[in-house]
């Protein structure tokens, strides 16, 4: 049985990914070195140089695990594919028909 369902009304709090309201701007400035933000401000530049240097790093280690993996599925296919061959030309030169009648054997092929 279904469970009843309250609804709510909306508020603002319950959307993070909402757009900005629109009176906000961005203000960008120079900073003195003898201003007291400007130790914020190399801070979070050195934070932003290090999140590139991590993030590059991943891309890097995914990109390489990517060719990992991909380099593993071929090699799996190519010996799948040998495999398949192999049987195939097994089938083909009468070696399983040679083989069904020495271990008496009944093959059919329906």
């Amino acid at each position: 049985m279904p469970r009843p369902v309250r609804a709510k009304p909306a508020k603002i709090e319950m959307f993070a990914e909402r757009p900005p309201p629109p009176d906000r701007k961005i203000q960008v400035r120079w900073v003195d070195p003898s201003d007291p933000d400007f130790v914020v401000a190399k801070k979070l530049k050195q934070l932003c140089k290090k999140h590139n240097a991590e993030q590059l790093a991943l891309i890097k280690h995914q990109l390489e695990e990517e060719e990992k993996l991909a380099k593993h599925q071929e090699e799996t296919l190519k010996t799948n594919y040998k495999k398949y061959e192999m049987i195939e030309s097994i089938v083909q030169d009468g070696t399983t028909s040679r083989l069904a009648r020495h271990y008496g054997v009944r093959l059919d092929y329906d």
